[in-house]
């Protein structure tokens, strides 16, 4: 089986989960007896793949139209592919195999040729979502491909469980002093909102006169080096924290460990990180998206991306009112509590007929 990902299964926890390589190595333990071709348009470092994924890499001699309409399609049958699992982008128009596409993220759908994405959607065998919400905006590109969406649940990596009391000092210590902190995860970049994130969390700071920290777990895109820059001068810049690159293990710890996660990502389809903080007993304020909706539920706190100061506001009554809190906490849905990762793994094979 030949897997065309575009690089995203080196993905990171902060962004995406690291939804793509759980499911994508996942297969490769789960199915030890297939072999797997990792495809890419550019050469790059296959240490650390499974012993039975290779990779296949196919560079560009001309552009995109030559690539997929010759060199792919040439490339597979060179290689015997029985079947194509596409991840996170539109399918190739012209090939001879069974076509799978696998949708854990939205940010690529809105920037997809609607056109195509209506005409090349329905064509292939499944369409496997990790979420309601993308399913709905798949469909709303290609209603046609009603028939082949699949919902699969997405996992949830065990590392992430709620802490005891000593426990979340020991983290606050290690990680903010010793005092309470708010988290935020994902890229820094306009799109998240990680502006307005940053002028919440400073008239939190000029109203309270807290002591409460801010923590950013994540890369910084082109697009939100400013915004980095920006921090320099930032009248409470000793107080936020930014870790650009936090493995797996220290982000399930730096969520059990915080006052509150913050999620101002309105756009991916799929609110991991919302999921992983209320299965901690941390709660959540987010900006209001149907896949924070669909994550949390009445559990979540939602901020108004339309009033400029909403999300301050929810910030301090949050900070203030642990009453609030409580209320929140208790009516966490189940549904927050995801299965493992290897049963996500195992109902995507089985559509894949491994």
């Amino acid at each position: 089986m030949a897997v065309l990902a575009a690089g995203q299964w080196t993905d990171r926890p902060t962004d995406t989960g690291n939804a793509v390589r759980e499911i994508l190595f996942g297969l490769c333990q789960q199915y030890p007896s297939h072999n797997f071709l990792f495809i890419s348009k550019k050469s790059f470092n296959p240490a650390g793949l499974p012993v039975n994924a290779q990779p296949l890499v196919i560079s560009p001699v001309l552009n995109h139209y030559y690539w997929e309409e010759w060199q792919l399609p040439r490339a597979l049958k060179k290689e015997k592919v029985e079947q194509l699992l596409v991840v996170n982008e539109l399918p190739p128009a012209k090939l001879k195999v069974p076509v799978t596409l696998l949708v854990t993220h939205a940010r690529w759908l809105l920037d997809a040729d609607a056109a195509k994405a209506a005409e090349l959607l329905p064509r292939v065998r499944h369409i496997l979502v990790l979420s309601e919400t993308l399913r709905n905006a798949l469909l709303a590109l290609a209603p046609a491909a009603a028939a082949q969406v699949r919902l699969v649940r997405p996992g949830q990596n065990a590392l992430y469980r709620p802490l005891e009391w000593d426990d979340r000092q020991a983290v606050k210590q290690e990680h903010a002093g010793g005092t309470e902190y708010f988290l935020a995860t994902g890229t820094i970049d306009p799109r998240n909102n990680s502006l307005p994130l940053l002028k919440a969390y400073s008239i939190l700071k000029k109203r309270l006169r807290s002591n409460v920290k801010l923590i950013l777990a994540g890369e910084v895109s082109a697009a939100g080096q400013e915004i980095i820059d920006s921090l320099t001068s930032f009248r409470f810049r000793q107080d936020v924290i930014w870790l650009p690159q936090p493995d797996a293990a220290t982000l399930a710890t730096l969520t059990a460990g915080a006052y509150g996660l913050l999620f101002t990502n309105r756009f991916d389809g799929l609110a991991l990180p919302v999921y992983n903080a209320l299965h901690c007993n941390v709660p959540v304020i987010a900006y209001e998206s149907p896949a924070a909706r669909e994550a949390g539920g009445p559990a979540v706190i939602y901020a108004d991306p339309a009033q400029s100061d909403d999300l301050a506001e929810k910030l301090i009554l949050l900070y203030k009112d642990e009453n609030l809190r409580a209320r929140h906490l208790a009516v966490v849905p189940d549904t927050v509590h995801l299965p493992p990762w290897d049963s996500t793994v195992l109902e995507v094979g089985a559509m894949l007929g491994l």
